[in-house]
């Protein structure tokens, strides 16, 4: 199942794909795509977000596009991920973007691998990366709404180094980090340590402005039905945690570690947006 999720779950193109009878979904969207004049990419890749996460459908995205885009019984445009990354990399003009290519990488080997905590990891990475980019585009309030509506924050992508081992050690990197910017940014952090403790990353929301307060937020995600066993340190992470994950630990009658937001399942599905559903375990989908 974990291979189908990578290819939208639709019947022709996993038959094709496990039976090498026909063009692969990247031989099939080089075939078929046309190509956007070089002029014409941001809008494209502004429309295209746009459609990837609310799932309305766009008639100049259609164009180049409708050919590998599915219709649900909602009349909401979804994409199978095989074709978004090629999407993608057709219009990798941000540096968001390669990142996002990097964990869409990732992400098909979990998935055909079935590493399915691995493959969740990079589903809410893709997912908090593609929310950055709606609030730079766009003005919204960004992943775990840090940024003030209508900011149009610009992005950056920065890494602990291996010696950052606590988050003490973390706290005083991004301290570093946060006064290199002197504009409106969204920062997303995180580590190249690979034990790195209670948080899989950072995102961090900077004004810029001299004397003014970052907002830094951690987030883990779980496939397990786990808890997060330490509180928070609200002194070194003010925004405090957020764990992440789909048959949701925030329906059930346990009070959250001091410092942790629970993510409610109906909360990833917003996070995630349509296309990205398709990445998340289906019984996940049926929880509150």
């Amino acid at each position: 199942e974990e291979g189908a999720a990578w290819l939208g779950y639709i019947p022709s193109l996993v038959y094709c794909t496990q039976t090498f009878s026909e063009m692969s979904p990247s031989d099939r969207f080089q075939h078929m795509s046309i190509p956007v004049e070089h002029d014409k990419k941001q809008e494209i890749l502004h429309r295209f977000l746009e459609e990837l996460l609310g799932g309305q459908r766009d008639q100049v995205v259609g164009q180049y596009y409708g050919a590998f885009a599915s219709i649900g019984a909602n009349s909401r445009v979804s994409y199978p991920l095989c074709y978004v990354t090629e999407i993608f990399t057709q219009l990798r003009i941000e540096k968001a973007v390669s990142v996002i290519l990097d964990i869409l990488g990732k992400l098909k080997y979990h998935l055909t691998s079935k590493q399915s905590g691995l493959a969740w990891e990079c589903t809410v990475e893709v997912a908090i990366i593609l929310r950055m980019l709606e609030a730079k585009w766009f003005g919204s309030p960004g992943p775990f709404h840090l940024v003030p509506d209508g900011t149009n924050p610009e992005l950056a992508f920065r890494t602990l180094p291996d010696e950052c081992h606590t988050l003490t050690d973390a706290k005083n990197r991004m301290d570093r980090i946060i006064a290199e910017y002197k504009t409106p940014t969204l920062i997303y952090v995180t580590s190249a340590y690979a034990k790195f403790p209670q948080v899989e990353g950072f995102v961090i929301y900077t004004s810029g402005l001299e004397g003014s307060e970052a907002k830094i937020v951690g987030f883990q995600m779980k496939s397990a039905d786990r808890k997060p066993c330490k509180s928070m340190n609200e002194t070194l992470v003010n925004g405090g945690a957020v764990l992440i994950r789909g048959n949701s630990l925030a329906k059930k009658p346990r009070a959250p570690k001091i410092g942790w937001t629970y993510m409610t399942s109906t909360q990833i599905r917003g996070l995630l947006g349509n296309s990205l559903l398709l990445a998340m375990p289906r019984e996940w989908l049926q929880d509150p």
